[in-house]
């Protein structure tokens, strides 16, 4: 997608010799920061989401473009590989997660270099720090000629995931395709229920709150929208169960969810619902009858 956003305008001329109506094709090009708002305003309002989700979407695709022009190693996960997989978007996304195979310092210099090279966007990093989990996070500060937002980006080594190339789907109008690779979505699916998994646990015996409620709006869509290979599922879930620790014992026997679960964790759903912007009216019930009958049945 170019960092200009080329608008087609047709303008209509009356011949009174040939009467007849003439069209020409003008290309406006937006170069200033009111015509990027005036775009990402159209654009929201369109799809229902608020101007800074519309702005986090725009840059979060340039900034992927600009990534894999340098290299085409990095593997999406998370929203954006939902979205590549789906080719709509149910919420918006929030942050860039992104897998590398290769040595993690490589990968690292790779993005500090699309983020120096600042043509018409800018790109600044506000803050960078390495998780407890070998995750590197970026929160970065993207300027167009004053009008700005700020994606977060996450990205991590990992040599097990199931992933293949799949061109970036088009949303806003003036989007452009561009090649990436994208877990599939069977191993986004399963990363999602062993999420919910593993805080269904901490939950049930340990009393923590439970805060993972966009998974169950996520399962709900996908469940609904993709042709899932449902062995592959259950075999990458397997996987992960038996690699942690804390879920390697877990029996996955009887309702993964008591009554009262719905009841107790309403509100929750409420909050989350608004804040992420679901923008498909799923009930809570739903979106939770619908993974505990998924798991149940595969188990």
């Amino acid at each position: 997608m170019s960092k200009l956003i080329k608008n087609e305008v047709i303008f209509r001329l009356y011949d009174k010799y040939l009467l007849r109506l003439i069209y020409i094709e003008v290309t406006v090009v937006i170069e200033t920061g009111n015509q990027l708002k005036g775009y990402i305003q159209r654009e929201s309002k369109k799809f229902k989401i608020s101007s800074n989700y519309g702005y986090n979407y725009y840059f979060t695709r340039v900034f992927l473009e600009e990534l894999y022009k340098k290299n085409h190693n990095y593997i999406l996960k998370g929203s954006i590989a939902q979205f590549t997989r789906l080719a709509k978007l149910e919420r918006p996304i929030t942050d860039i997660d992104l897998i590398t195979c290769g040595k993690i310092s490589d990968a690292k210099d790779i993005i500090d270099e699309v983020i120096s090279n600042t043509n018409i966007i800018k790109f600044k990093i506000l803050n960078q720090f390495t998780t407890t989990n070998a995750t590197i996070n970026y929160k970065i500060l993207c300027d167009f000629d004053g009008k700005t937002g700020r994606i977060s980006l996450d990205f991590k080594k990992d040599n097990s995931i199931d992933f293949s190339e799949v061109e970036m789907p088009n949303y806003f109008s003036k989007d452009k395709s561009f090649l990436t690779l994208s877990s599939s979505i069977e191993e986004h699916l399963s990363s999602k229920l062993y999420v919910i998994l593993l805080h269904l646990k901490l939950y049930s015996e340990l009393s923590r709150e439970f805060r993972r409620f966009k998974d169950f709006f996520d399962v709900h869509t996908i469940l609904g929208s993709a042709n899932i290979d449902q062995v592959k599922v259950i075999e990458i879930l397997q996987r992960k169960i038996k690699e942690d620790e804390f879920l390697r014992d877990y029996e996955l026997y009887g309702p993964l969810f008591k009554s009262d679960f719905i009841k107790d964790n309403q509100n929750n759903w409420d909050n989350d619902k608004k804040k992420y912007q679901f923008l498909t009216d799923t009930e809570f019930k739903d979106a939770v009858e619908v993974t505990n009958e998924y798991i149940s049945k595969n188990k």
